[in-house]
């Protein structure tokens, strides 16, 4: 059984082998691999499931995906976050965007995963003006109680609405600077552009 010192030493490997090559070496394939047998037999404590999925984001090891999609419906919230950490910040696949829209609605949801679930909206679609994605992160900003969704919201509509490529020159304000301005234009946007979903 793997520890949870094996599985973050194993995750920093495969970080540093992604950074540096953009893959990983076989010996270090094989060992995600083990991991990833251990984690569907559900042999692993709490705290390193959560870790193994962490890795397995990092190591976009997508033979984990429909596994690490259904934690979207555990009951530990951490284990929640952490699969729409890996399905929206990771992997950034649209394949997940109707799990992670569902997560993002849902009021009886915990904030934390809500939130995570609504950046890893914005992730997936970044600067692809998509009116769908945009017209529920509106509602998000302009109609959720908790606390930390508006800003969740807004930070993601500004995603969706910038090219990627301007991200690292750009400094987004946070939910209490709203640019109304630009919202404006993002409704009238998603208005013209109704049919176009």
């Amino acid at each position: 059984m793997w520890t949870l010192s094996e599985v973050d030493s194993l995750r920093g490997q495969v970080m540093d082998e992604m950074r540096s090559s953009g893959s990983l070496r076989p010996n270090t394939e094989r060992k995600v691999a083990e991991l990833f047998r251990d984690f569907r037999a559900k042999n692993l404590p709490r705290n390193t499931l959560v870790s193994a999925m962490h890795t397995f984001g990092e190591a976009h090891f997508l033979e984990s995906e429909g596994d690490i999609e259904s934690r979207l419906h555990d009951p530990d919230r951490i284990i929640r976050e952490m699969a729409a950490s890996v399905l929206g910040l990771h992997w950034r696949s649209e394949r997940h965007a109707g799990a992670l829209s569902s997560c993002a609605v849902s009021t009886e949801e915990d904030e934390y995963v809500r939130v995570t679930a609504i950046a890893g909206l914005g992730s997936i679609f970044g600067g692809s003006r998509n009116v769908s994605i945009l017209r529920l992160l509106m509602e998000l900003l302009r109609s959720s109680t908790q606390e930390g969704i508006p800003g969740s919201a807004y930070q993601s509509i500004l995603y969706v609405w910038h090219p990627p490529e301007s991200w690292k020159e750009t400094t987004f304000p946070f939910e209490k600077d709203l640019d109304e301005n630009l919202l404006s234009t993002v409704a009238t946007y998603i208005r013209d552009n109704q049919g176009q979903e």
